[in-house]
């Protein structure tokens, strides 16, 4: 699925007992994007723990390359 700015998008339906920063880890392999949840989720930023069947959106993670690091470690 797309969105309008043309960036990917997927749908994660949680599981009971499922939190932000297990989803998050769930989705793309650690807690560093329950921000992004959050903002992409604003309708559930007061749920702490899901019950099944909560469908989040959960945009694709982009991955800037570090300026400080030469070339040839991207």
């Amino acid at each position: 699925m797309k969105n309008e700015l043309d960036t990917k998008v997927n749908v994660y339906i949680t599981e009971n007992g499922d939190t932000w920063d297990k989803v998050s880890y769930k989705v793309y392999g650690h807690g560093r994007m329950v921000a992004m949840l959050f903002h992409e989720n604003p309708d559930f930023s007061s749920v702490v723990i899901f019950e099944d069947g909560v469908m989040l959106i959960c945009p694709e993670e982009k991955r800037e390359r570090r300026k400080e690091l030469p070339e040839w470690i991207s």
